[in-house]
């Protein structure tokens, strides 16, 4: 019987080779349609253990066309093949007699001396540092950061979009940047726009170091930039009571419409109704453990319109949660199926812009206000800090009880 073949590796004219199919959206970028390499053997064995880093190799550069990087250069990768030959075999110092020269020195100078076109100076200015391939030095500016996994994606998709923009330092000037962001993010609030600048200015000090040994050596090309985008005009304003019981109408799914009753009535983030479990509701109170802030840790009473609702989500959770069978996302986050679902209900009714989930949570915030409950109840309620003092957790006793009285002064 025939043994396998290892993935990707194929025989072809009694030789193995490895060959990976290039996506077709990806082939206009590697100008392919498969990636091949011969590995210069007939024994399969032999093929499958060879096969292995050219594999990861080709990988890698499917990974990096899909982010938008440009790959290097056919000048670039002959001049670095020469040059690691090179490397093996040379001493640390080349010359005779009193002519001597550092080995990477004279390897520049011979560099420069067989290049003759354009591509190959240029591939001598970056593997010897003068110039930088911005794209080539992503993967180890990401693996550097200490961030939470949901910001280093948005980080690497930022910064992806700079390196697809930009080939290499030389390009990146405080014109061109001003340019790119004008048209690629002009759309951005100037906040947004302040914040991704900050990623692409990490990575911009980060290149500074590792090719140069110093913060500063790289100019400062994004100050003009910083002023982009426009102004934030307002937040995401509250429901009305009318908007809030047609949602309800209009609402097929029986979970979004318990999770719009409890966020109404209690003022919780999405995060924080998903996160609590059937433990953190004791004695008709919600004990929020899980929030934004140290502040946020609170205890907010049922009101008496959805004690049927949160009663009927109790007896029919099967995972311990109050809102049941929600799985979480990679960053751990139980409510992104729910979110797109709400978003599309928001969009039925030409809400979704200027109202949001958290618009649930101004609701309750206004109805306090107008029912003039005392601020320093309300913010024990919204998970305020109030004079630098965060609030205890507690379901009874006399103080709960207060909170009780006035959250019930709400009516839909």
């Amino acid at each position: 019987m025939a043994r396998k073949l290892p993935p990707y590796v194929i025989r072809r004219r009694n030789q193995y080779y490895v060959n990976m199919q290039v996506p077709k959206s990806l082939r206009p970028i590697l100008g392919k349609a498969a990636l091949q390499q011969t590995l210069c053997t007939d024994s399969l064995s032999e093929a499958a253990i060879l096969s292995l880093p050219l594999v990861a190799q080709f990988k890698a550069v499917i990974k990096n066309a899909k982010r938008g990087h440009v790959p290097e250069t056919d000048e670039l990768k002959m001049l670095r093949d020469a040059l690691a030959l090179e490397r093996s075999t040379l001493p640390v110092v080349v010359g005779l007699g009193t002519y001597t020269q550092p080995r990477e020195a004279y390897l520049r100078d011979m560099a420069i001396d067989v290049a003759e076109t354009d591509a190959e100076r240029e591939a001598v200015d970056i593997e010897f540092g003068s110039l930088i391939l911005l794209a080539e030095h992503l993967d180890s500016w990401l693996g550097a950061l200490n961030v939470k996994s949901k910001t280093l994606d948005h980080y690497s998709r930022v910064v992806s979009e700079f390196t697809n923009e930009f080939r290499t330092n030389k390009d990146v000037t405080p014109v061109t940047v001003t340019q790119w962001v004008s048209l690629a993010w002009g759309k951005k609030s100037n906040k947004a726009i302040k914040r991704d600048l900050g990623a692409v200015r990490g990575f911009w000090r980060y290149l500074s170091v590792q090719i140069h040994g110093d913060p500063n050596v790289l100019p400062n090309v994004f100050a003009g930039a910083s002023s982009l985008g426009h102004k934030r005009t307002r937040d995401h304003r509250a429901f009305t009571g009318s908007e809030y019981h047609q949602l309800l109408s209009i609402c097929a799914d029986q979970l979004i419409s318990d999770v719009m009753r409890v966020a109404i009535h209690s003022g919780m983030r999405i995060e924080e109704i998903f996160q609590l479990r059937l433990a953190d509701v004791q004695d008709q109170v919600f004990l929020v453990k899980s929030s934004k802030t140290k502040a946020g840790r609170r205890s907010i009473p049922v009101h008496k319109d959805i004690t049927q609702t949160v009663a009927r989500l109790q007896d029919t959770s099967t995972d311990g949660f109050l809102v049941s069978g929600q799985g979480a996302n990679k960053y751990g986050q139980r409510y992104s199926s729910f979110s797109r679902k709400f978003d599309k209900l928001l969009e039925s009714e030409s809400l979704r812009g200027e109202t949001a989930f958290h618009s649930f949570r101004r609701s309750f915030s206004t109805a306090l206000e107008a029912n003039q409950v005392p601020q320093v109840e309300v913010a024990r309620l919204m998970g305020h800090e109030i004079g630098g003092l965060s609030h205890d957790l507690y379901s009874s006793g006399p103080a709960i009880e207060v909170l009780r009285q006035e959250i019930n002064k709400m009516s839909w």
